[in-house]
């Protein structure tokens, strides 16, 4: 089970960090609650 998450992080990480770079780049007042 374990080994299923690992490999579903490794697959949905560069997905998550393309839609937070874009979002980041065009609605960073938006972010800035998520993050904080």
């Amino acid at each position: 089970m374990v080994k299923i998450i690992e490999d579903l992080g490794l697959w949905l990480n560069p997905t998550l960090q393309g839609w937070i770079n874009y979002y980041w780049k065009f609605y960073k007042t938006d972010l800035y609650g998520l993050f904080n």
